[in-house]
């Protein structure tokens, strides 16, 4: 018996001490008084966020000469429910990371914590460079409180566009703050605050701004049938990244005007390697013998259709800059930017003007008075007849030539 009384000690020992560390996470009477309060108001919620806290902060990268932007989120969960269990996900892709993904107690003690990283995918929509950071939280109690910590970081602040201040749980509480320093040019503009109580404030510290929006219970988000896009109907932020300098003190125009989108823009497209040979091999094969640029188009158009299957590919860069055509015409697959390019060059390759065309679906509400990466969502072909485009859409697989899904119709490219 001697022999294992030590280790006999040391278990006991920590025994007690998960017992007393249970004992001080266990909810205050006042706690639980608040948590059965706020569940006879809110009887169909079962967690809401008592406490919400976002710092934002922008750096300049002399090394890549971009503006770089670290995201500080601090969200409280409350159990209001005898017991719940919730799930916390966040993503990433090439032009972001997640630098910490804590999970702590009320005494701010960590917790461990199982966290599962993979590649997020839907149905219809494949992200290849898009990641999902997710974990399971667990409420025992009535009263319990559980605290995540996310840093996150965006390489360029082109690709940092938004920000929501709604969550899937109630917001009892919340605060954002955004620190522009004097060598960043950016407007944030603010939709559907409405009835929402949300306050904005902003100072000066030192030869910084800093802006500050305080929230007071925002109800959850909800998923209907058929509802409109987010963009629509929440409160949110949208920031309009205009021009910063850089540390030699030289002026970077970002996104000012709608002209420096179509600029950016055009230099990815002009950064795709192009080579025409098999496609133009198909082209002579589709319109051999076709006498009407109507039939000519149609071949082609139709051709892509039924022969290209989409693939969506939507964040990063991906979700910016189109494959090469002769890629996408020998995998037979693309998103709606590499249909898009194909179906330009082999129109091109039959003699036509065909150009490519950003426009934003009806899932988006903004339009191109905001210059940003958010006014677009989606790519499409025209091709010039007499002075004026005609819309073709690859993606559409049972469109006829010059009809238009729901989605684009009265939408300006």
């Amino acid at each position: 018996m001697k022999l294992f009384a030590p280790a006999m000690t040391l278990s006991l020992l920590l025994l007690l001490s998960n017992t007393v560390n249970a004992q001080k996470d266990k909810p205050t009477a006042q706690e639980v008084s608040k948590a059965k309060t706020l569940k006879e108001k809110y009887e169909d919620e079962d967690v809401v966020i008592s406490d919400k806290k976002t710092e934002i902060t922008f750096s300049r990268n002399s090394r890549t000469n971009k503006v770089e932007v670290r995201e500080e989120i601090t969200t409280t969960f409350f159990s209001i429910a005898s017991r719940a269990d919730i799930g916390y996900s966040t993503g990433y892709d090439n032009e972001s990371s997640i630098e910490t993904l804590n999970l702590t107690d009320k005494r701010n003690k960590r917790i461990a914590w199982n966290i599962n990283d993979e590649a997020y995918s839907t149905q219809s929509i494949f992200h290849n460079d898009y990641r999902v950071k997710y974990a399971k939280l667990t409420f025992p109690l009535q009263g319990y409180l559980r605290t995540v910590k996310e840093v996150k970081e965006y390489k360029d602040i082109k690709y940092f566009t938004t920000d929501y201040f709604v969550e899937p749980y109630r917001v009892i509480k919340g605060t954002m703050s955004i620190t522009i320093p004097e060598w960043l040019e950016m407007e944030i503009k603010e939709y559907h605050f409405g009835n929402n109580d949300i306050k904005r404030l902003s100072k000066k510290v030192g030869a910084d701004t800093q802006v500050t929006f305080n929230i007071d219970n925002l109800s959850p988000m909800k998923s209907e049938y058929r509802m409109p896009g987010n963009s629509y109907i929440y409160p949110h932020v949208l920031y309009l990244t205009q021009s910063f300098k850089n540390s030699k003190g030289v002026e970077i125009t970002l996104f000012k005007e709608t002209q420096d989108l179509y600029n950016w823009y055009s230099s990815l497209v002009n950064d795709v390697d192009i080579q025409t040979t098999d496609i133009a091999v198909k082209v002579n094969e589709l319109t051999a013998g076709l006498t009407t640029d109507d039939e000519k188009v149609k071949a082609i158009y139709y051709w892509v259709q039924d022969n290209i299957k989409y693939i969506a590919f939507e964040d990063g860069i991906a979700g910016f800059k189109p494959d090469s055509p002769q890629n996408v015409f020998s995998k037979k697959y693309g998103d709606c930017k590499g249909m898009a390019i194909l179906l330009k060059t082999m129109l091109i390759e039959a003699g036509y003007d065909a150009r490519l065309v950003w426009i934003g679906t009806d899932h988006i509400s903004y339009d191109y008075s905001t210059p940003s990466l958010s006014v677009d969502n989606h790519m499409i072909t025209a091709i010039m007849v007499d002075g004026k485009p005609i819309f073709i859409d690859g993606t559409e697989k049972f469109n006829s030539y010059g009809t238009f899904a729901t989605r684009i119709q009265a939408n300006k490219p």
